[in-house]
């Protein structure tokens, strides 16, 4: 995490830096309605300080984009200071290329009012929910990821003061897992959704290989997926961009229909996400493009 790809000329002492001491284009929302999407542009409001963030949106209304995230949506974002995960809002920015072409800029802010600028999607996550497939670093023995699933559901404070695990092959609960030592477990053969670009969202996929050193502390695993084809219905994916292609699990989710009819059901502690990468096959796809 201390050497990230992010756009722009941006260094690590930026990223934590206070709002004074930042750009404050992106703070202030167009005046002109008319030139501004009303899919975004919205504002994210501390609820604690009470200050807001609202990012430039500057994408003609006929443009269509998908979002990882969405306005006001409560995440995670890791904190390159503090070396944690730690609770934010997002707020999607706008914008074009050097090319014409629609582009998506991601802010946070967080908790204390400050706002992060312009990150890397992989500096955010959303918070695990029940029952989730997850891994949590060890660090006995020089340090291994182990599975585990989320146990009971989450609280809103679970980023900060920690989550319950329960750990595979173990009868017990782990308690107070702080947020930073554990990652979004997959498997070969899961059937998830890959998000490809803004323009073509997330499709369907499947798991074909896990890396990401399991004897190594790495926030996210590196995946290599299928992409079982586009979202869209004039797929225009060639068979060299279908794969399989690498994917950062950052970039990879379960999907959506099946997290929702799992929570409508109510996960009954850490086996419930599992059953979701166990549908494999063609009924898996099916809810994949649900």
């Amino acid at each position: 995490w201390s050497e990230r790809d992010v756009e722009g000329s941006r260094n690590a002492a930026d990223i934590e830096a206070p709002v004074a001491r930042r750009e404050r284009r992106t703070l202030t929302g167009r005046s002109d309605r008319s030139n501004r999407s009303a899919r975004s542009g919205r504002s994210v409001r501390s609820a604690k300080t009470g200050r807001t963030l609202r990012s430039l949106w500057t994408l003609n209304d006929d443009v269509e984009v998908h979002k990882v995230f969405d306005d006001g949506q409560r995440v995670e974002y890791f904190s390159a200071s503090m070396q944690k995960w730690v609770p934010a809002l997002v707020s999607v920015a706008g914008t074009y290329d050097a090319a014409g072409r629609p582009k998506l800029k991601y802010s946070v802010m967080l908790e204390s009012g400050q706002t992060r600028l312009n990150l890397h999607l992989q500096e955010i996550r959303k918070p695990f929910i029940e029952g989730e497939a997850v891994e949590l670093f060890s660090k006995r023995g020089g340090g291994c990821w182990i599975a585990g699933n989320i146990n009971g559901k989450p609280s809103r404070t679970a980023c900060t003061y920690g989550y319950k695990v329960h750990v595979a092959g173990n009868c017990d609960t782990t308690e107070k897992v702080p947020a930073e030592r554990l990652r979004r477990r997959f498997a070969a053969g899961d059937i998830v959704e890959a998000y490809v670009d803004c323009r073509r969202g997330w499709v369907p996929a499947r798991v074909e290989s896990v890396e990401g050193g399991a004897e190594a502390y790495e926030p996210w695993a590196k995946l290599t997926v299928t992409r079982l084809g586009d979202g869209d219905s004039d797929d225009s994916s060639s068979e060299e961009e279908r794969g399989p292609v690498e994917q950062p699990a950052y970039l990879v989710r379960w999907p959506v229909a099946a997290v929702a009819r799992a929570r409508s059901r109510g996960a009954g502690g850490h086996g419930e996400m599992e059953d979701l990468a166990a549908d494999g096959g063609s009924a898996a796809v099916e809810v994949a493009k649900a």
